[in-house]
């Protein structure tokens, strides 16, 4: 959890810095991965936020570094969850809590 963000009128957006480490071996050398972030805001259902791409050019951990603005509607905590591929089983999550 990131903690809570105090925003002094809704909607707005937000700058966010967000950096997901990862491992990596030799069989993914020379392969282009997606890395697909998805907004869960307050009692809704995931909605895509951004995709990026990367190709692996060593067998070692790597890291993947976003800057984006992070759109906010309604106070209440805010889920982004980042996932590699389709690998459901290694998507990580952190949440914001928008308050005004």
């Amino acid at each position: 959890m990131w903690d809570h963000a105090t925003v002094d009128y809704l909607p707005t957006e937000i700058p966010v810095n967000l950096v997901m480490i990862c491992q990596t071996g030799s069989d993914d050398v020379g392969e282009v991965r997606s890395i697909t972030a998805e907004l869960v805001r307050p009692g809704a259902e995931p909605e895509p936020w951004f995709v990026i791409t990367a190709t692996i050019d060593a067998a070692e951990n790597r890291f993947f570094y976003v800057s984006a603005w992070l759109p906010l509607r309604e106070p209440g905590r805010h889920v982004v969850r980042l996932a590699v591929g389709d690998n459901e089983l290694t998507a990580r999550s952190v949440s914001l809590d928008v308050r005004i």
